[in-house]
């Protein structure tokens, strides 16, 4: 189970894999208390200034 972000500047997608116990934990991610909140907004801010690169890997499956 995972999500797809599109909206790339190329039009790519991007597919992010992860797994969950059950449907419900899926439905149900994200911060639970304050001090979760708290502690993703501060990872958040640690990384305003990060600075990314990307790569790309293509790989023939089939021709048709």
């Amino acid at each position: 189970m995972g999500q797809i972000v599109h909206g790339t500047e190329n039009g790519e997608s991007l597919y992010i894999y992860g797994t969950y116990s059950d449907l419900n934990a899926a439905f149900n991610f994200g911060p639970q208390s304050k001090n979760d909140a708290a502690a993703f907004t501060e990872f958040s801010k640690a990384l305003d200034n990060a600075k990314y690169s990307k790569t790309f890997t293509r790989v023939l499956i089939k021709r048709y």
